[in-house]
This record gives structure tokens, sequence and C-alpha cells, in this order.
């Protein structure tokens, strides 16, 4: 079971039991889908594309972008679902207010490395019926045992999907043993783990570490940076990453670079599930991150320990003299991985699951009720810990912004005046 803990009515795709799919749109119920939505190549439009796609036949949807400037006001038996911004306004946060929804539907990340992600949302999924966590099995085994146990009983998991068309091989040899090189794509957010990465790149001047950077931005709906930000990303870039310039990743220009890499890295510390894996799986590349990165090791991807450069390093050192015969094969499984787990009608069955599945009964008891409490001030505590150490960075950004602009002479001067 790869989700441990979740009840019984809130069975996994796999375990539940089979059902006729129901002909929702008949009944003129309709689904408010509130997710990004622009683009069917971009993994974060494509949730919702390619579900939507599959699913349309058995609901009515409307969809709706995060940021459009409306209210949704249901009819009865209309079901929302949708991301959250965490940190401002959207249509879903207001939509949710409104009375009447036969379901309500929390469709977000889910990973427990970096609290503030869950603190943010905890007001919402106490409320919702369900919670529909994208996340990879990695995240579920500490769940109970988390300050976000008091969601469980409400949770379900959904894995991303690829559509390998979209993403052809642009790798079908590799560099020869000891000259492999590993690829990160994404940004400097605290939760990818960029300062780690360019400590191992720091560590071993003999290894080969590329980096094609996205937008700086904590999740695609947010649009705010953490205060970490920078700095992660000026260490990123004075340490030895090879840092490719500014250009669109998935298209030509970004391919050709990505082409002449082996592996592609991933460090993060709390990231649920990072697309680029599967993107880059699809391209031919052989996967190695931290388990923070949700995804379970096997023969397609390889886990490294998190914050142990030694431990890590060997690793890399190992896979850098891997055989063509050894990086053709994990490629090989790789593909098969996406062929029959990370599909897109695997995760519109997930999907499916969540609007027609029981909803859960919570647990009323005394001892759960103190529990809930404890978890959702201890959430509540973590907001103020962000906030203070928020405004520490700030004003140690704005410190070092003055500091550059005076020189030392002029301090020189001052201090013998």
């Amino acid at each position: 079971m790869p989700y441990p803990g979740l009840p019984a009515n809130c069975l996994t795709l796999e375990e539940q039991p089979a059902a006729e799919p129901l002909d929702h749109g008949r009944w003129g119920v309709t689904v408010h889908f509130v997710g990004v939505h622009g683009c069917p190549v971009d993994s974060t439009s494509a949730i919702v594309l390619q579900t939507v796609d599959r699913l349309k036949a058995d609901f009515d949807f409307v969809v709706h972008h995060p940021n459009d400037p409306v209210t949704i006001k249901p009819s009865p038996g209309d079901i929302l679902i949708g991301h959250p911004n965490r940190y401002g306004d959207c249509a879903f946060r207001r939509s949710f207010a409104q009375p009447g929804w036969a379901r309500r539907i929390v469709f977000a990340p889910f990973s427990l490395g970096v609290l503030k992600d869950a603190a943010c949302i905890d007001d919402l999924v106490v409320e919702a019926d369900l919670y529909l966590a994208t996340s990879g099995p990695g995240w579920w085994k500490g769940l109970e045992n988390s300050v976000i146990s008091h969601w469980r009983h409400k949770m379900l998991p959904f894995e991303l999907g690829i559509d390998r068309n979209n993403f052809p091989a642009v790798r079908s040899r590799f560099n020869p043993p000891g000259q492999r090189r590993f690829l990160y794509i994404g940004n400097a957010d605290r939760m990818k783990g960029g300062d780690y990465l360019a400590a191992l790149a720091d560590a071993n001047p003999d290894l080969h570490f590329g980096w094609v950077r996205t937008g700086d931005s904590r999740h695609c709906l947010d649009w705010i940076p953490e205060m970490t930000t920078p700095a992660i990303r000026r260490r990123m870039e004075r340490s030895r990453l090879n840092i490719a310039p500014l250009l669109n990743w998935r298209g030509p220009e970004g391919l050709q670079i990505t082409a002449t890499y082996d592996f592609v890295i991933n460090c993060g510390r709390s990231d649920a599930m990072p697309c680029e894996i599967l993107e880059c799986a699809a391209w031919g590349l052989v996967p190695v991150t931290t388990p923070q990165c949700g995804y379970e090791a096997g023969p397609w991807l390889t886990h490294i320990p998190l914050d142990d450069i030694a431990g890590a390093s060997a690793i890399l050192h190992d896979m850098n003299l891997w055989s063509d015969a050894e990086m053709k094969a994990r490629q090989a499984i790789g593909w098969n991985e996406l062929d029959t787990r990370y599909t897109w009608d695997r995760a519109a069955a997930q999907l499916r699951h969540a609007l027609e599945c029981p909803l859960p009964e919570p647990d009323n008891s005394a001892t759960s009720v103190a529990r809930a409490e404890s978890n959702r001030e201890a959430l509540r505590q973590v907001l103020r810990d962000e906030r203070r150490a928020d405004m520490r960075l700030a004003v140690l950004e704005r410190l070092e912004t003055v500091s550059r602009l005076f020189s030392r002479p002029a301090e020189g001067w001052r201090r013998a005046g």
C-alpha cells in the first residue's frame, strides 16, 4: 500500500471497488475547476486540461483561472475544486466562502519539509470536504505523526501525469563514463534546495553540474518569492554551477542544452513531486533526487541524502562511472514508469475518484479534537516564526543594499575624522 494510513472511505484509486461512471452532466451538476490552464504542454496547465478532457463526457466542467476576478456562486449540487493561492486572494478562496457547494475540494501540493505551505492553507483544508494532494508516496509516510495529521481523514493522493508525445527523447547517447553531467532545472526557492545543490557543486569540482533557471516564484499561483530566495540565488550564482542563459527550457534552445546532460538532479527540501523530473525522464535523462522530492527510489530514480555532502558525493561519483548499458537500462525503465504509472489517464481517474467517492466522516472524539487544536496552534506558530524570519531577512537585505552604496574609503575617512 503506497499511501499508508488512509481511512477506508478514502481508499486510493487502486484499492477502490470499481463503480459505474455517473452521468453528472445529465443531472445538471457543474464542476467548477480553479487552476492554471494556459498551455497543455506546460505541466501545471496540463493537470487541468488533460484531466478535464478525459472526464468532460461525464461531468460538466467550467474551468477558471485562479487570478480571474470572479466569485463563483454555486447552483444546487455544484462542486468546487481548485488550487488556492497560499499567500493572497484568489478565485478559489473567494468562491470557497460561498454557501451551497455540494463538495469543496482543495487541490494542492503536499509535503512536510517546509511547513509554511501547510500552515497557509490549514483554514481551507479544515473546512473542505476533501484534500486532493499532489504528492509522491514519500511524504505520506510521515503524515500520521505530523502537525497536519488532523487532515488525514480527508486526504486523497494525486500523482502527476505526462504525455510522452510532448516530450520526445533527446538523449539517445550518453557522455562517456567519468564525464557524466548533472542538470538541475528550477528556481532558487527554499523548497528546491538550491543551496545544497550549490554546496555539492563546490565540493565536487570534478563533476559537472548545470542549472537551467525558471522563475523565482514560491508556487506558480502565488507570485510572492520567499525572502530566502535572493540569498539562495546568489549562493547558486557564486558556486561552481554551470548556469545556462535565460531561455525557454522546453523550447528548441533549451532542449539543445538538456541534450548534453545525462542526469537530472533535484536537491529539494520540500518538493511534493517536481514535474521536471518526469519531463527530463521523458527526454531520456536519468533522475537523481533527495527523498524530500516525494518520489520513491527505484531502478529508474536514485536517492541522495539531504544535507549530507559526503554521502551524496559518493553516490554521484558512483553514478558518474555507470556504464552505457546501465544508463540505457535505467532510461528504459524510466520510460516504462512514465507509460504505466505517470499517465494522464491515471491522473484523471484519481480526479474522478475525488469527485465521486463517499465523503469521510471526521473523528470527533475528545482526543482527536484536542490533537487537531494542538496541530493548528503549531501551524499558527509556524506562520508567526516565518513572519519574524522574513522581517529579519528583509532588514539584512536592506543593510546589505545600503552598505553597497558607501565605499570603504569613505568609511575610512569618516573614522579618521
